[in-house]
């Protein structure tokens, strides 16, 4: 895309620059003030006091003049992010990147448009762009395809050890470090990016004093599970790559 800046002239002496959205790009203006708007009175019928944070968001949303919009590299043009709470930001970028709906679970349809969007069962993470940026067979790739050839065993919550055998068949590069190798941290490492986005949820095993050891000692490992998000990704994958699909059930069916 490239950009284009719209000048206004008021009484010949004030120039404002309004950023405008290219041609084919998806405007989310409204959507984002709906998504607020929506939360706002989903919070108020049930007492919450984040109302407040979301009507403010609203607010702000509305003032902007120029066109929110998103790159096709993934950047976002025009989000307040500086006068928006970290909450509101971080829903907007994840409904205008695909991972949020813009009306929540729970809302009531008051008009026909919200009745469209509520009744839309696409899947969110199909615009994704981490779905369309995810590498084939890298470190993040092999590990939601472990926790999904694991998920017809019954097994939900894995280790670290558990998740790399499970994974490595579907990954190119070795998950495990070794610096004598030359790889000090490994595919692993992909690991951080499902949790950032939400993908993987991760929970520490903790310490605890040991009085006989003389200090602090591991609980145990840490352990990982596939988040609601994680599967619906998987899912927009799999739909997004029909062959990856067909190749992993033959593996599953081979396997178990």
């Amino acid at each position: 895309y490239t950009s284009i800046q719209k000048v206004i002239l008021v009484e010949n002496t004030l120039v404002i620059k309004i950023t405008m959205a290219p041609k084919n790009a998806k405007i989310w203006n409204e959507d984002l003030v709906l998504a607020c708007t929506s939360r706002q009175e989903l919070d108020r019928q049930q007492g919450k006091r984040s109302e407040v944070m979301w009507s403010e968001g609203s607010r702000v949303l509305q003032s902007v003049r120029g066109d929110i919009y998103q790159f096709k590299s993934g950047r976002i043009v025009n989000l307040p992010t500086q006068k928006l709470s970290k909450t509101v930001d971080s829903l907007c970028r994840k409904i205008i990147e695909g991972q949020e709906r813009i009306l929540p679970d729970g809302y009531v349809a008051s008009n026909v448009q919200e009745q469209r969007l509520l009744g839309d069962h696409q899947n969110p993470f199909e615009n994704s762009h981490y779905l369309k940026n995810i590498k084939v067979r890298g470190g993040a790739f092999s590990i939601l395809m472990a926790f999904y050839t694991c998920s017809k065993s019954s097994r939900q919550t894995m280790t670290k050890d558990q998740i790399i055998r499970a994974a490595q068949p579907f990954c190119d590069d070795a998950l495990e470090g070794n610096f004598h190798a030359g790889r000090p941290i490994g595919a692993w490492k992909g690991h951080e990016t499902l949790v950032k986005h939400n993908l993987l949820n991760k929970v520490r095993a903790g310490v605890a004093y040991n009085e006989r050891a003389g200090g602090l000692r591991s609980m145990g490992k840490d352990t990982f599970t596939l988040t609601r998000e994680g599967e619906r990704f998987i899912q927009a994958l799999f739909q997004r790559h029909p062959d990856i699909k067909r190749h992993m059930d033959d593996h599953v069916t081979n396997d178990f």
